[in-house]
Protein backbone atom coordinates (compact mmCIF):
# COMPACT_ATOMS: atom_id res chain seq x y z
CA UNK A 1 0.00 0.00 0.00
CA UNK A 2 1.71 3.78 -1.21
CA UNK A 3 2.08 6.06 2.01
CA UNK A 4 -0.39 8.60 1.88
CA UNK A 5 -0.17 12.11 0.69
CA UNK A 6 0.83 14.57 2.85
CA UNK A 7 0.42 17.68 0.49
CA UNK A 8 -2.38 18.19 -1.91
CA UNK A 9 -0.36 19.58 -4.85
CA UNK A 10 3.09 18.99 -5.25
CA UNK A 11 6.26 20.15 -6.69
CA UNK A 12 9.37 18.72 -8.09
CA UNK A 13 12.36 20.66 -7.75
CA UNK A 14 16.09 19.64 -8.29
CA UNK A 15 19.30 21.37 -7.54
CA UNK A 16 22.68 20.15 -7.49
CA UNK A 17 24.84 18.99 -4.61
CA UNK A 18 28.52 19.12 -4.71
CA UNK A 19 30.52 15.97 -4.10
CA UNK A 20 32.11 17.73 -0.98
CA UNK A 21 28.50 18.37 0.32
CA UNK A 22 27.37 14.32 0.04
CA UNK A 23 28.25 13.75 3.62
CA UNK A 24 25.73 16.15 4.70
CA UNK A 25 23.44 14.75 2.38
CA UNK A 26 23.78 11.54 3.52
CA UNK A 27 23.27 12.39 7.39
CA UNK A 28 20.25 14.36 6.38
CA UNK A 29 19.07 11.32 4.90
CA UNK A 30 19.75 9.20 8.24
CA UNK A 31 18.32 12.23 10.20
CA UNK A 32 14.73 11.71 8.43
CA UNK A 33 14.90 8.38 8.61
CA UNK A 34 15.53 8.03 11.95
CA UNK A 35 12.89 11.14 12.39
CA UNK A 36 10.52 9.03 10.44
CA UNK A 37 9.90 11.84 7.75
CA UNK A 38 11.68 12.37 4.19
CA UNK A 39 14.34 14.13 2.89
CA UNK A 40 11.93 16.31 1.29
CA UNK A 41 9.90 17.46 4.64
CA UNK A 42 13.72 17.96 6.85
CA UNK A 43 14.83 19.81 3.58
CA UNK A 44 11.77 22.54 3.87
CA UNK A 45 12.07 22.75 7.78
CA UNK A 46 15.35 23.58 7.29
CA UNK A 47 14.20 25.90 4.71
CA UNK A 48 11.44 27.84 7.12
CA UNK A 49 14.05 27.91 9.53
CA UNK A 50 16.49 29.97 7.11
CA UNK A 51 13.87 31.78 5.82
CA UNK A 52 12.42 33.04 9.60
CA UNK A 53 16.22 33.96 10.55
CA UNK A 54 17.28 35.64 7.01
CA UNK A 55 14.17 36.82 5.45
CA UNK A 56 14.16 39.51 3.67
CA UNK A 57 17.75 38.82 2.87
CA UNK A 58 19.79 41.76 2.04
CA UNK A 59 18.00 45.21 1.91
CA UNK A 60 19.12 47.45 0.13
CA UNK A 61 18.67 51.43 0.70
CA UNK A 62 15.56 52.64 -1.24
CA UNK A 63 15.70 54.97 -3.35
CA UNK A 64 13.70 58.46 -1.63
CA UNK A 65 12.11 59.15 -5.21
CA UNK A 66 10.28 56.21 -5.51
CA UNK A 67 9.40 55.71 -1.21
CA UNK A 68 9.09 58.91 -0.55
CA UNK A 69 11.70 58.44 2.67
CA UNK A 70 14.60 60.97 2.73
CA UNK A 71 17.54 59.67 2.05
CA UNK A 72 20.20 58.91 5.20
CA UNK A 73 23.13 60.99 3.51
CA UNK A 74 21.01 64.32 4.38
CA UNK A 75 20.27 63.33 8.09
CA UNK A 76 23.83 62.52 8.36
CA UNK A 77 24.75 65.86 6.74
CA UNK A 78 22.87 67.66 8.86
CA UNK A 79 24.23 65.99 12.34
CA UNK A 80 27.16 66.52 11.01
CA UNK A 81 26.80 70.77 9.98
CA UNK A 82 24.32 70.94 13.66
CA UNK A 83 27.41 69.90 15.89
CA UNK A 84 29.90 72.34 13.89
CA UNK A 85 27.39 74.65 14.20
CA UNK A 86 27.02 74.28 18.04
CA UNK A 87 30.62 74.38 18.89
CA UNK A 88 30.86 77.38 16.37
CA UNK A 89 28.09 79.41 18.24
CA UNK A 90 29.91 78.50 21.21
CA UNK A 91 33.12 79.93 20.29
CA UNK A 92 31.71 82.81 18.48
CA UNK A 93 29.89 83.71 22.03
CA UNK A 94 33.07 83.58 23.78
CA UNK A 95 34.72 85.85 21.37
CA UNK A 96 31.57 88.40 21.65
CA UNK A 97 32.20 88.15 25.31
CA UNK A 98 35.41 89.68 25.18
CA UNK A 99 34.64 91.73 22.70
CA UNK A 100 37.38 90.65 20.01
CA UNK A 101 37.14 92.53 16.91
CA UNK A 102 39.94 90.47 15.21
CA UNK A 103 40.35 88.55 11.74
CA UNK A 104 39.36 85.52 13.71
CA UNK A 105 36.23 86.94 14.60
CA UNK A 106 34.82 87.52 11.03
CA UNK A 107 36.13 83.90 10.24
CA UNK A 108 33.87 82.54 12.62
CA UNK A 109 31.10 84.38 11.83
CA UNK A 110 31.41 83.96 8.30
CA UNK A 111 31.71 80.09 8.92
CA UNK A 112 28.34 80.17 11.54
CA UNK A 113 26.70 82.15 8.45
CA UNK A 114 27.39 79.21 5.75
CA UNK A 115 26.40 76.60 8.26
CA UNK A 116 23.18 78.36 9.01
CA UNK A 117 22.31 78.65 5.30
CA UNK A 118 23.24 74.73 5.14
CA UNK A 119 21.30 73.74 8.20
CA UNK A 120 18.56 75.64 7.20
CA UNK A 121 18.20 74.25 3.71
CA UNK A 122 18.40 70.76 4.97
CA UNK A 123 15.84 71.40 7.60
CA UNK A 124 13.34 72.65 4.83
CA UNK A 125 13.35 68.96 3.94
CA UNK A 126 13.89 67.60 7.11
CA UNK A 127 11.71 69.48 9.34
CA UNK A 128 13.69 68.80 12.23
CA UNK A 129 12.69 70.99 15.51
CA UNK A 130 16.21 70.90 17.21
CA UNK A 131 17.61 72.33 14.03
CA UNK A 132 14.87 74.78 13.97
CA UNK A 133 15.91 76.11 17.33
CA UNK A 134 19.82 75.50 16.39
CA UNK A 135 19.27 78.22 13.44
CA UNK A 136 16.78 80.59 15.83
CA UNK A 137 20.02 80.68 18.07
CA UNK A 138 22.58 81.44 15.56
CA UNK A 139 20.25 84.04 13.95
CA UNK A 140 19.42 85.58 17.64
CA UNK A 141 23.44 85.49 18.56
CA UNK A 142 24.64 86.60 14.88
CA UNK A 143 21.83 89.64 15.01
CA UNK A 144 22.87 90.93 18.69
CA UNK A 145 25.79 92.24 17.80
CA UNK A 146 25.50 93.51 14.48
Amino acid sequence: MPRPRRWKAIRITSFYIPIEAEEIVKKAEELAKRDSTTLSELIIKALAEYIEKHYPGNPQIPLPTYTGQLPPAKTLEARIIARQLKKDLELLQVIYNKRDNTLYRYQVESRVVKLLEKLAKLNEILENREYRKLIEEGMKLLNQIV
